[in-house]
Order: C-alpha cells, then sequence, then structure tokens
C-alpha cells in the first residue's frame, strides 16, 4: 500500500499527494513509518532528494518538525550528514539548517550518541560539511556513548585542522596570503641571484618565518606537525626545487615545470637546456664557497614555503608531510662531484591512514623514514629490503632473519600483484601495509551468539561477508599454502586450511548461531592455548612461536564472561607470557571490533579503549562492521581498503608505541 514514507524514499512524492497524505492525518509527517521506518523528511534526507526535501520543510499544507526523530532518536539532519550521497549532501543540509534543525542532536545511547558533526567527521568525511555545521553552532566537545568527541574523531581521521569556525578559517587563509607574496618573492630572488650565501640567508629566513607564522606548530605537548598545502593549481615555475649549492665547481641546478617563467627572471647569465632546467654559466671559473656541516644550507626550509607561489591556497594541519632522502644528480654528468653528490631533503605529501599519530618532526629524519617510508618498490628485491624495514620496526627479529625464504617469498608476490592490472589495493600505502599484515598469522575470533541472528539484514549474514573480504585480503600475498584460522565462541570447529574466501564461506557455511558470548573464555581455550601457550615453555620444549599473530574479534553484544573483563585479563597474561619467554610484546596485536548496535557492546569496546596498558596491542574499531559494509557495498574495493586500514592499525600501533 501507498504511503507518504516510502513515496519520499524513492523520490516520487508530490504536492498533490503530499496534500492528500495529510489531509488525512496530518501527524503522518513527523512519524516513523514504510518500510525503513523513517519520518518522511528523514527518508528523503537518507535517499539524497532535495526537491522533496524542499518540498516537505515549504509545504503550504503541514510543515513538518524538522527534527522529528525515527529508531533511535536519529534526526534528519543526523541521516543526512550520515547516508545521503554525495552529490545533493550539502544541499540537503543546508536546507535543514535554515530550516532550524538542532545541530546538535545526538542519536539515542544504544546507537552510539553521534551527532551529525561526528558523522561528518568520522563517516563522510567532508570538509566543506563540516565547517556548515561549526558555522551553525555544531560543538566538536559533545561526547559519544564511548565517550569520544569530534576533536578525537578528527585527530584519528587526519581532519584535526578542520574543526575551526569561519573567523579562524578566514585568519589562516589571509595569513596564507600573505606567505604565498612573500615565498614568491624568495623564490625570485633565488632564481636572479646564483649565489650560496643568497641562499643561505634566504633558507634561515623562511625558516624563521614558518615559525613564526606557525607553519611549524608544536602540537600536543610533544609533537611537532608539518602543516600542509592544499594544492589548488599548479602555476609555472611551481617545481622550482631550492636544490643546494655542491662543493665543487660543478653547476647548480633548479628544475622547474616551465622553463620560460624562471628564465625571465634571471640574467643573460641562465641558460635553459632541453630539459626543463636552468643552469648557471656565472660559477664555472669562480672559487668554490665552502660548506659548513652545521650550515643551514644542509637543510632546507619547509617545502611548502618553496612550493607557496601565487594563487595557490593553503589548508593548514592537513596531512602531514612525511621526510624523504633523494640524491641530486648534476647536469653534467663529468662532474667531478658525480659521485658526491649531496643528499637534500625534499618534502612530500601523505596521505595519513585511518587513525594515526603526527610523529615527530625530528631533525633526525630516519625517524619519519623508518615509519612512514614513502618509498615506492618495483622488483622483489625493492621489497624485501622494505619488508626487512618491517621487520626491524615491528620487533619481529625473532621471527624472520634477512634471508628468510618467507621474506623473499612475500616480495616476489607482492611485485607479482602490484603488477595485476586487476588488482585494487596497489597504492604505496597499500601495499606497504598487506606486506606489513603478511608477516602475522591472521587468526578470526568470530561471534556466533545467538544475537547474531538478529537484525535485518541479519548480523550473521553480514558477519560471513565480512569475514570472506578480510580473508581474501589477508592471503592476498602470503606464501602458497599459507592459511588464515577461524575459531567461533560457541562452535567447535576442526581445523582447517583456509587460504581463500571460498574456503571461509564454506566453513562460516557450516556454523548455526545460537548461546551466549563467552569471549574472554572462547580466546583463551580456543586461540592464545593451542596457538600460543603450546608452543611456549613450559609447555614446549623448543620454546619457539611459529608466527606472530593478529587476533581479529567480532562481536555484537557485551560478553558473558565471568569475571567481565576477562577477555582484558587474558590480553594482559598473554603479554607477560610473551615476554617470559622473551618475546616482544607485538608479537600477538588483537583487533576487536563490533557489529549490530547493542548498547553493551559499544560500552565494552569503550572500556577496552580506556585500558591504557595494553593500547599497545590492543586497536578497537570506532566504526561498527555492519555500518562500513552497508556504506562499501555498493563498492567492494573501498571496502576492501577499510578493512586493510582496520586490520594493520593494531601493527602499526607497535611502531607508534
Amino acid at each position: 500500500m501507498a504511503n507518504i514514507h516510502d513515496e519520499a524514499w524513492r523520490g516520487n512524492l508530490t504536492a498533490n499527494r503530499l496534500k492528500d497524505y495529510t489531509k488525512l492525518d496530518s501527524s503522518v509527517i513527523d512519524t516513523p513509518g514504510g518500510r525503513k521506518s523513517l519520518t518522511p523528511l528523514a527518508a528523503a534526507c537518507y535517499r539524497g532528494h532535495p526537491n522533496i526535501v524542499q518540498l516537505l520543510l515549504n509545504n503550504p499544507y503541514c510543515l513538518p518538525d524538522v527534527d522529528a526523530p525515527s529508531l533511535h532518536n536519529r534526526s534528519p539532519l543526523f541521516y543526512a550528514t550520515r547516508y545521503c550521497p554525495p552529490q545533493s549532501r550539502r544541499l540537503i543540509v543546508r536546507a535543514l539548517l535554515d530550516a532550524g534543525a538542532d545541530v546538535n542532536a545526538c542519536s539515542d545511547f544504544a546507537d552510539g550518541g553521534y551527532t551529525p558533526l561526528m558523522n561528518a567527521v568520522a563517516y563522510t568525511r567532508d570538509k566543506e560539511l563540516i565547517h556548515m555545521l561549526l558555522d551553525h553552532g555544531a560543538s566538536p566537545f559533545i561526547k559519544n556513548s564511548n565517550g569520544i568527541d569530534s576533536i578525537q574523531m578528527a585527530d584519528e581521521c587526519g581532519l584535526q585542522g578542520e574543526l575551526l569556525v569561519r573567523g579562524e578559517r578566514d585568519a589562516e587563509l589571509k595569513q596564507s596570503e600573505v606567505i604565498n607574496a612573500i615565498v614568491a618573492s624568495v623564490l625570485l630572488i633565488i632564481a636572479y641571484f646564483d649565489s650560496v650565501t643568497v641562499r643561505g640567508v634566504i633558507v634561515g629566513v623562511t625558516r624563521k618565518l614558518s615559525q613564526d607564522c606557525g607553519l611549524l606548530e608544536q602540537a600536543d605537548g610533544k609533537h611537532r606537525e608539518l602543516k600542509s598545502i592544499k594544492q589548488e593549481q599548479v602555476l609555472p615555475a611551481q617545481n622550482a626545487s631550492m636544490y643546494h649549492t655542491c662543493c665543487c665547481h660543478c653547476r647548480t641546478s633548479y628544475t622547474g615545470n616551465n622553463r620560460d617563467a624562471i628564465q625571465h627572471g634571471r640574467t643573460s647569465s641562465m641558460n635553459v637546456d632541453n630539459q626543463g632546467s636552468v643552469n648557471s654559466d656565472s660559477s664555472a671559473d669562480a672559487e668554490p664557497e665552502s660548506l659548513d656541516a652545521s650550515s643551514d644550507l644542509l637543510t632546507p626550509p619547509p617545502q611548502d614555503l618553496v612550493h607557496g607561489l601565487q594563487g595557490m591556497t593553503y589548508r593548514t594541519r592537513e596531512p602531514f608531510y612525511k621526510v624523504q632522502e633523494t640524491v641530486h644528480t648534476p647536469q653534467d654528468s663529468e662532474s667531478i662531484c658525480a659521485s658526491q653528490d649531496q643528499l637534500h631533503t625534499q618534502y612530500e605529501r601523505v596521505n595519513t591512514p585511518d587513525i594515526d599519530v603526527v610523529p615527530h618532526a625530528s631533525e633526525n629524519t630516519s625517524i619519519l623514514l623508518a615509519e612512514n617510508d614513502s618509498s615506492d618498490p618495483v622488483a622483489p628485491e625493492d621489497f624485501e629490503t622494505s619488508i626487512a624495514n618491517n621487520v626491524d620496526n615491528l620487533g619481529l627479529g625473532k621471527f624472520y632473519t634477512n634471508d628468510s625464504p618467507i621474506v623473499q617469498e612475500i616480495a616476489r608476490k607482492a611485485t607479482l600483484y602490484r603488477q595485476d592490472p586487476t588488482a585494487t589495493l596497489t597504492s604505496p600505502e597499500d601495499i606497504k601495509r598487506l606486506t606489513m599484515l603478511s608477516l602475522f598469522r591472521t587468526v578470526i575470533l568470530c561471534d556466533d551468539s545467538k544475537s547474531m541472528s538478529w537484525g535485518t539484514p541479519k548480523r550473521w549474514t553480514v558477519m560471513r561477508q565480512v569475514v570472506s573480504r578480510i580473508c581474501g585480503i589477508a592471503t592476498r600475498i602470503v606464501p602458497d599454502g599459507t592459511s588464515l584460522d577461524v575459531r567461533f565462541i560457541n562452535a567447535n570447529t576442526p581445523a582447517n586450511r583456509i587460504c581463500s574466501p571460498d574456503d571461509m564461506e564454506r566453513v562460516l557455511g557450516r556454523v548455526t548461531p545460537s548461546n551466549g558470548t563467552q569471549i574472554g573464555r572462547a580466546l583463551e581455550r580456543k586461540i592464545l592455548e593451542p596457538l600460543v601457550y603450546n608452543h611456549l615453555p613450559p609447555n614446549s620444549d623448543a620454546g619457539t612461536l611459529p608466527q606472530p599473530l593478529l587476533i581479529c574479534i567480532i562481536t555484537d553484544g557485551s560478553p558473558s564472561d565471568n569475571p567481565r573483563s576477562l577477555l582484558k585479563d587474558n590480553i594482559v597474561k598473554c603479554i607477560r607470557t610473551l615476554e617470559q619467554a622473551q618475546y616482544k610484546r607485538g608479537s600477538v596485536v588483537f583487533c576487536v571490533n563490533q557489529i549490530g548496535d547493542d548498547e553493551g557492546a559499544a560500552k565494552f569496546l569503550g572500556e577496552l579503549r580506556s585500558q591504557h596498558d595494553i593500547a599497545d596491542v590492543l586497536y578497537c574499531s570506532h566504526h561498527r562492521l555492519d555500518v562500513k559494509y552497508e556504506e562499501f557495498k555498493e563498492n567492494m574495493a573501498l571496502l576492501d581498503k577499510w578493512l586493510l586500514e582496520l586490520l594493520t592499525e593494531p601493527i602499526r600501533n607497535i611502531v607508534n608505541s
């Protein structure tokens, strides 16, 4: 039977139909109903129908309550900021805000207690939407059911600099425009005067400028974040680089993507080669100028100053820059310093992962290189080097040596995978995460309690889909024959060699949800005892753990263990057992995830996050698996990318800690 709710959902509600519905019952406009149990306004917001939203908000028959809640106390603005398609999201949100929607309305506790701003930060990550909500009074200090506010979410999502009100954003933009003009002048001076002394002075000035203007700032009292630039347009000579003069007589090169723009800023002493580089002739017969080892010339200013030409727009405190050392090759291959080129430092933009802590911008670049190596391996030997660095950084030396056959095979498989035109997870960051993940044996503990059969679609059905995707990711570049393990809280299944999503689906298909949620008990008896403790003294004379473990736990409810803290207690016990056997704490790491909207599960995960003594080996996702699956089910490549980030977060925590 036709109803106003489903017509609003489908986008075919008309003014005449609206008049008919409200004439029969005026309360229907604010009452949840239809197949999705939504108010008409919430349904239109969810599906992204701006014409229906405007019709409902401005109709002359019966105006709706713009904050009328649907299930879980979710307002129309909640649905617009979380589920609305991006092409109409901002238009609909603005219409709701103009109509007086409560910008700080929270969903109920069982639903996570999210505000529209939290949705914009954690789900859509729409910067303009974040700004719009803040400008209309959204508070970033409200906490959700897990005690997390929008500021903490922004930190985890790399959106720290977006939680500024309009006045603060305008002030930063004005500052950036001034810096743009200054830097443009600086580059012209550098291009005009081919002098080490002049460049040295300018380098020092620009570094001081970057500090005084706040481009290099202190964050949280212990981390220094290099503020980034959002490059809106590439302009002539924008790629001009401040390479430092060598200590010998060879010519100094400035590379650029527009020869004429650079040449016009120089005298006749400059010539442009066919490669787009401008070379100085004036220094050919000059005495070499010495460079002190401690000179500022050996450390360039932040590259965001170098690239700050007119026409570019600064967006401060976005994903940080990481440091990569490269070699400057002289134009003259026969130069006497061809084999003695100095290393210069180049800042490159990097997209930080979903949850990350900005590392300290130390003068010792090796810290950043170790944690955020931006190299893009191609050959197997390149991957072997990258994997060896991961082994060192993760403290896995007891498991893998430099010539380990497993490392060599992972490197070979990574090379082939990267060259596969049909592969999806092939960005440098994805490949790095895949190689990290391949060093660990993935074990999944699935909740098969009775409540997993609840929901629409059933939680169990969604979990089967997600776990199968996890299997495909975890086995993507592992050596042939390497298997993934799955265990269940209640079902006792024999050991299975799961090497593919099809294998996983067959195992999951034999299990039916039933009984309770004794997660802690199942973790110890079904995973830690057979896979960890039985390989260590006094249970094993050899005392050798075969592989490091990543234990991924998926649950829909609060544990029914007695005591309730048994899961946490067993994680602590595992850490102590490893340390007594001379293994690093990170030899076994844990990832706990919620599926479904159970209030007890959300509270339980919040309690786990607060356990600082195990925070280095335990990661509890802030996102529900069923929600992310619903969000990405039309694009499984995006779901795989999110799951890869999820699985590797506890591994990355080892490095960060």
